[in-house]
């Protein structure tokens, strides 16, 4: 028994050890975050066993994911070009795989304060250097095999994103997390670490020029502080509805300038509405978005590289099926943290419950116009932050304080 024990600490500090590895590197040295992420895969499998895989909480969470990559597969089996979607759908496994692995992990394996300290930790090295970058000007290509990296300030800063938008959704998913962990704070050092994070990020999404990731951001704000102060946050409302009818057209000007509302537009009507038309239930296949695009238009003004839409790639790819399993998926989230947030408290378990839920609405806002998880590593951050959150409800009820000891730890 002592043996068998002391194989499990160790198997769980490799699993620790890896995943803290994967999620520092992820956002700019993806060939060791991806090493790191499927040792602790290979670990992990080995210690849950296959007939484990989905224990998770609440049960029907783990039939829903189930259902999602069921409804990709199907997607692969009725694509337009099988091979490559065959080849996307191994990329896809990683996405149940990682969340699945944090819900198991957190509480168990690894302690869920590090993995947020990692993440901000990480946050700040991107953000420097996208505040680096936007200071000097700096751009960068290198493309070697599956390595590839470009740099480049036009249109917005990108950091070590490659593009201003993918750039924004990252501060999309990570900076809810970190305003609800500050206001859980009591350490000063920690509070400076995470205000100096949160500063510079909010200088990147607007230096990024991307309207979508300041839209989600700012709607996560006006939600911290209706929480905080409800009437304060009801007059600021009244304000800002004022300042946007007396202001529409200069606001309707800067959305034209930086946005792309017309290239969208015609991009859905023209594209994507008709792949949905043509392949209603199973979607013409996973990742062949790209492909299929130019067989509806060849305009400069369609979007050949993804459907600019979290919602309608899942509905072109993945058809109703997929689409609906998906929906299923982020239902059950929000309705599982809800549940628990109003039972406990908005800051129970520091603040990492709501900060999960607060960083997935910022992404399902961004996505109306934006796709998430048409680039890999955003998809993996995306259902990391997923399982994170389900992990630590899972972990907290289990060791949970008494309301009235939240209460006052928190509020």
């Amino acid at each position: 028994m002592e043996d068998y024990a002391k194989k499990e600490k160790k198997i769980d500090r490799v699993i620790e050890k890896s995943i803290l590895i994967f999620i520092f590197f992820l956002p700019f040295f993806t060939p060791l975050a991806y090493l790191a992420l499927i040792i602790a895969l290979v670990y992990w499998l080995h210690k849950v066993k296959l007939r484990k895989l989905l224990n998770v909480e609440p049960k029907i969470f783990g039939f829903a994911l189930l259902g999602l990559t069921f409804a990709a597969l199907l997607s692969v089996v009725f694509s337009v070009d099988k091979p490559f979607s065959l080849g996307c759908f191994g990329l896809y496994l990683f996405y149940p795989s990682v969340c699945l692995l944090m819900i198991d992990s957190v509480g168990n394996s690894i302690k869920v304060e590090k993995i947020l300290q990692v993440i901000i930790l990480s946050g700040i090295i991107v953000v420097s250097f996208g505040i680096i970058q936007f200071l000097t000007k700096f751009e960068f290509e290198f493309h070697k095999y599956f390595l590839n990296i470009n740099i480049t300030s036009k249109g917005g800063i990108t950091s070590t994103w490659s593009n201003p938008n993918r750039f924004a959704k990252y501060l999309d998913l990570v900076l809810p997390l970190s305003f609800v962990y500050l206001l859980t704070q009591k350490e000063l050092k920690k509070k400076v670490l995470l205000t100096v994070f949160i500063g510079l990020g909010l200088v990147c999404i607007v230096l990024t020029r991307s309207l979508g990731g300041m839209a989600a951001v700012f709607a996560v704000l006006v939600i911290l502080f209706a929480i905080k102060n409800w009437k304060l946050c009801l007059i600021f409302l009244v304000i800002f509805f004022f300042f946007v009818v007396f202001n529409y057209s200069w606001l309707i000007n800067i959305a034209n300038r930086y946005g792309s509302a017309g290239l969208r537009f015609f991009t859905w009507k023209n594209v994507v509405l008709p792949i949905i038309k043509d392949h209603p239930i199973t979607g013409s296949g996973l990742g062949t978005y790209a492909e299929i695009s130019y067989k509806y238009s060849h305009a400069i003004k369609a979007v050949h590289s993804h459907a600019h839409s979290i919602y309608f790639n899942y509905l072109s790819e993945l058809g109703i099926l997929g689409f609906g399993m998906l929906l299923w998926i982020i239902i059950i989230f929000f309705r599982s943290s809800t549940t628990y947030l109003r039972k406990h408290s908005f800051f129970v378990a520091q603040g990492i419950i709501a900060g999960c839920f607060l960083s997935i609405f910022s992404a399902m806002i961004h996505g109306v116009v934006e796709t998430f998880v048409d680039y890999f590593q955003l998809g993996l951050l995306f259902w990391l932050i997923i399982g994170l959150g389900l992990g630590t409800m899972r972990f907290h009820a289990s060791h949970k304080q008494s309301p009235i000891e939240e209460k006052n730890q928190y509020e």
